[in-house]
């Protein structure tokens, strides 16, 4: 089922136009997917950019239970990835837990 998720998450990355691609995976507290996000880039037709994570807590709020993070490469491989610091510190305030893959 983890690997479904994944791949729906590369397949979601495959909308930024963007080198790196970043995906926030989002769970309830049943474990349940809420649903995935992704990075919007700074170029876009409305502005600034926002992170993968502050997008899932625009859509899902306060029902994301913890956040996995996932970065794809321009070839579709796993990279190393983790929350910036001010995006850490509203998911610690929140009590939501950050995993990342890699």
């Amino acid at each position: 089922m983890f690997i479904n998720t994944i791949k729906l998450a590369y397949k979601k990355s495959s909308q930024i136009p963007c080198k790196y691609k970043v995906c926030a995976i989002c769970y309830n507290k049943k474990g349940r997917l809420l649903g995935i996000s992704y990075c919007r880039p700074r170029f876009n037709k409305k502005g600034g950019g926002i992170h993968a994570e502050m997008m899932a807590l625009n859509n899902w709020g306060v029902n994301i239970h913890s956040i996995t993070l996932v970065r794809f490469g321009a070839k579709g491989n796993l990279l190393p990835i983790h929350p910036c610091e001010s995006c850490n510190r509203v998911l610690k305030k929140l009590e939501i837990k950050v995993q990342t893959l890699v």
